[in-house]
């Protein structure tokens, strides 16, 4: 019978270095097929900006779908969502915030809103002028966003008077 092989003593420093390697390729690629880079370049947070916000949800659930890739990316409870009158504001918990600045994207740069439901979840999809990336937001998140919405648009509405 063979014994089994013992870890070679050469391995142990090179481990550190090749888990945070792939650390660090994982979430690169997360944020490359999810679209967050392509958001980062479009709809950076300004520096130093006071988020007022009207709602403010703490490590949600988004997915993010970019183009044409098949599946979307989950942020399964670690992004925070500040839905504020200037826009959204999306922000990835720091562990994993290599490759995903904070978000800040104007409502006048939503080209499409969409409602639906997830099993018994209200859902909404988000897609940002210029992009080919699709923002789902599911529960309070979606309801929030929703009502601003409507509100923003009974405002627009009041000014042109219709």
């Amino acid at each position: 019978m063979s014994e089994p092989h013992p870890l070679p003593l050469w391995f142990l420093p090179l481990f550190p270095v090749i888990f945070a390697g792939m650390y660090v390729l994982i979430i690169s690629l997360i944020a490359e097929l999810g679209g967050w880079r392509e958001l980062g370049q479009l709809y950076p947070e300004p520096r130093g900006i006071k988020r007022k916000a009207i709602r403010s949800f703490g490590m949600t659930s988004i997915d993010l779908r970019r183009g044409g890739f098949p599946l979307p990316v989950n942020y399964s409870n670690v992004v925070a969502i500040v839905v504020a009158a200037e826009g959204l504001h999306l922000r990835v918990w720091k562990l994993f915030a290599f490759r995903h600045p904070p978000l800040l994207i104007p409502w006048t740069e939503m080209e499409r809103i969409e409602s639906g439901h997830l099993l018994f979840w209200r859902t909404l999809t988000l897609t940002p002028r210029g992009t080919s990336t699709r923002i789902r937001l599911i529960g309070a998140p979606a309801k929030a966003i929703e009502e601003l919405v409507r509100q923003l648009a009974g405002q627009r509405a009041e000014l042109v008077g219709v």
